[in-house]
């Protein structure tokens, strides 16, 4: 038995493989582990690109001397982006009402078919807003979401758009032995 370490976003999974078992069958069950289509996805081992013919060769035809020796390979992984320009994916509709300012829950109010806006913590109030600009405001931008901990990756490149919470890791709420 062997493993193949696959790094996809900075995140690393290990998909366990027989010395003989093709390297296209590792990388689908790679990709179905992340729930994504092999095909839109490109593996790098050894600084280099695997190409289509390599995928039919097993783990030991591939693998380097001492990969073969520590039964593990490497690979990064990375999504194929077709359409590298659109940001589209990186927009949400917020599930609250969200003031159009500074982005905190606020209080809606609709007179005469207009919406206003007060109540949010900075107490911004927006007024005579129609639906269809209401809407707009209501969208989010998840890459410009940043991480509260390294200050450098936003929610719309991390893994399966979810930051880790350290919060959750105190001891506060570990169980108590």
């Amino acid at each position: 038995m062997s493993i193949v370490e696959f790094c996809f976003k900075n995140v690393k999974s290990n998909i366990q493989c027989l010395d003989d078992e093709k390297l296209e069958d590792i990388l689908k069950r790679f990709a179905v582990k992340i729930e994504k289509e092999v095909d839109n996805l490109y593996f790098i081992y050894g600084g280099k690109t695997l190409s289509k013919d390599l995928k039919n060769s097993t783990f030991n035809q591939i693998a380097t001397n001492i990969d073969k020796e520590r039964k593990k390979m490497s690979l990064l992984a990375y999504e194929i982006n077709t359409n590298l320009n659109d940001d589209q994916n990186n927009l949400i509709k917020s599930k609250e009402i969200i003031c159009p300012d500074c982005g905190e829950n606020t209080i809606m109010h609709i007179k005469n078919y207009k919406i206003n806006l007060s109540g949010c913590k900075n107490s911004h109030i927006i007024n005579d807003l129609s639906f269809d600009l209401f809407d707009k405001t209501q969208i989010i931008d998840e890459s410009k979401i940043e991480c509260n901990n390294c200050k450098k990756n936003n929610k719309a490149d991390s893994y399966k758009k979810e930051f880790f919470n350290m919060y959750f890791m105190s001891n506060e709420f570990m169980p108590s032995m």
